[in-house]
């Protein structure tokens, strides 16, 4: 970026991009970050402490310690900046965490510091294995950080899932970055991300895709939901080419996804009735119903993706995905059962084998695959996409964590291995696993509970179990409802409405002007259902969020997020 542009409107930037094919171009920004016009485009050589644009217009050049660099020509000097959206934030080699009250501003820094610093949470460059992007750290800390641009709406996670979701996509196996191996099941070198182990050369792959895809449509729908950020610029950069623009990078992103639908998840899909069973292509003939935790992952990418199309007006094609959905949950129902709860008060719980075709006894759904599940089962009710079916289940669902296994103990200080109750060894845990902390959104009456389980040391210690335990924080109270956000006459005031609440509080009003810096403005009383702001500056944008804060502001609740734009004159 260059440091100062005095050809440029107060507040605008130049920014100077040089890639790694010797091509190079020049952008005009806006104080924003809008990215305005693309100045000139061309190629560049280096040589002798030369840099030549064009094949004609040379500059001598100093890269500096200081990370710049400055380019001279005659007398003049121009001086470049480097640009990283991570430039501002500070290292943070642990992550913080407190139960009660707003999400503070130290909580968020630590996890940006954390996000970006931290050698566990790097962005990697090659092809990944053994369903690491699934369910291993990687695949969860992506899931953590875009959780927490939603809890924040900071750009700085939204730009890290970007880069995992650049990453994930590039090296697919059949994609550039990509190994290109043989698949076991098709002899064909499929666009897959392998559940077989790096050292083998034969890979292999289902439907568990679908967590992949979950988190990568997920990215998608929040950029699609912002249409005020479409033609900013990614401030993560573009380095496969993906899409300069928010907007463009979210629709690379569904373009990819539906591909991986029609090309590789749609083959198991049974004729008929949409189950997602087991295929052979040989013969072209399905077997058994998939695992419910891998069928559940395709239920949860279709279902991000339909979010993805409905806001692109592509209902069509959502209604599409949302029937495979709702014929797989339908199927899981139909094969499920309730058993009366361990805990009193007596709660009805869902109880659920591994498979269609596993013993219901021996192989009720053990702890591990039950927090897999839980994942999906809690985003397709937080989508409210399959109402009819979700809203029952995901209670039911929570009893069983909360009332049928996190309610009792073995001497050893473990809980049942398998949702009926049952102690087996391998499946026991002495903790709740990152994704069933969300289930104290559903029952809030265990949010302490979870916490107390956890521990501090546990919560602290990997950014998915922070990421988590924050969201269900500023989850605690449902926030405000019914939102508007309008101008005053005079064209600079703002006044925000929002449905007013009988249960006391107050709300808190958040601000920001370019998603990358936060203020509380004010507050008011929560009965009032209102709140002005008859100084606010004349930025062409600007965002708002309520909280809900209850009168001894130990819980809140974060309403989404809301935009106003200035009239253009």
């Amino acid at each position: 970026m260059e440091e100062d542009a005095p050809d440029l409107d107060e507040g605008r930037t130049r920014r100077l991009v040089l890639c790694s094919d010797f091509t190079y171009s020049t952008e005009i920004y806006s104080a924003l970050g809008a990215l305005l016009q693309q100045e000139a485009k061309g190629v560049y050589a280096v040589k002798d402490g030369r840099i030549t644009f064009d094949n004609d217009i040379v500059y001598t050049y100093e890269a500096g310690a200081d990370d710049c660099l400055t380019l001279r020509q005659g007398g003049i000097a121009k001086r470049y900046k480097r640009y990283r959206y991570s430039d501002d934030i500070t290292a943070a080699t642990s992550l913080k965490f407190t139960a009660d009250g707003m999400v503070t501003p130290e909580e968020i820094a630590a996890c940006k510091g954390y996000m970006i610093y931290n050698a566990a949470m790097a962005v990697p460059v090659s092809p990944q294995y053994d369903n690491t992007w699934v369910f291993r750290a990687l695949g969860k800390n992506m899931g953590a950080c875009t959780h927490l641009f939603e809890i924040t709406y900071d750009l700085a996670f939204l730009n890290r899932v970007i880069e995992y979701a650049d990453a994930a996509l590039y090296t697919r196996n059949g994609q550039p970055g990509g190994d290109h191996r043989t698949s076991k099941s098709t002899g064909r070198k499929d666009d897959i991300w392998p559940s077989t182990k790096e050292d083998e050369l034969l890979i292999d792959g289902a439907v568990e895709q679908g967590a992949v895809l979950a988190r990568i449509a997920y990215c998608a729908r929040l950029i699609l939901q912002i249409p005020a950020i479409w033609n900013d610029r990614v401030a993560a950069g573009d380095r496969y080419g993906y899409g300069v623009t928010y907007k463009q990078r979210a629709l690379k992103y569904l373009t990819m996804c539906d591909e991986m639908y029609q090309n590789w998840l749609s083959r198991f899909v049974r004729t008929g009735d949409n189950v997602l069973c087991k295929y052979f292509s040989a013969n072209n003939t399905f077997g058994d119903p998939y695992p419910w935790n891998q069928a559940l992952m395709t239920c949860d990418a279709l279902t991000y993706m339909a979010e993805c199309h409905d806001l692109l007006g592509n209902t069509a094609t959502a209604a599409t995905y949302d029937r495979i959905v709702r014929a797989n949950l339908d199927f899981f129902v139909a094969d499920s059962w309730t058993i009366e709860s361990y805990a009193t008060p007596k709660t009805s719980c869902l109880q659920w084998r591994y498979s269609k075709t596993a013993d219901k006894i021996k192989h009720a759904e053990d702890l591990n695959h039950a927090s897999l599940d839980a994942t999906v089962f809690y985003n397709l009710w937080l989508s409210k996409r399959q109402a009819e079916v979700m809203d029952d289940l995901i209670v039911k669902f929570a009893n069983t964590m909360v009332d049928n296994v996190f309610c009792r103990k073995d001497e050893q200080g473990r809980f049942p291995g398998r949702i009926s109750g049952v102690w087996e060894g391998q499946y026991c845990d002495n903790y709740v696993r990152d994704n069933t902390m969300e289930i104290a959104d559903v029952r809030k009456d265990w949010y302490g509970k979870m916490l107390e389980i956890n521990g501090s040391k546990r919560i602290n210690g990997s950014l998915s179990m922070t990421g988590r335990a924050l969201w269900c924080k500023s989850r605690r109270l449902d926030a405000p409802q019914d939102i508007r956000a309008e101008y005053l006459s005079d064209g600079r005031g703002v006044t925000l409405s929002w449905k007013p609440l009988t249960t006391g509080g107050t709300v808190k009003v958040l601000h920001s002007a370019n998603l990358w810096q936060w203020s509380e403005l004010g507050s008011a009383q929560a009965s009032e259902g209102t709140y002005t702001n008859a100084k606010q500056d004349a930025a062409s944008r600007h965002y708002y969020r309520l909280v809900y804060v209850n009168g001894n502001g130990n819980k809140a609740g974060y309403s989404g997020l809301v935009c106003l734009e200035a009239e253009k004159k």
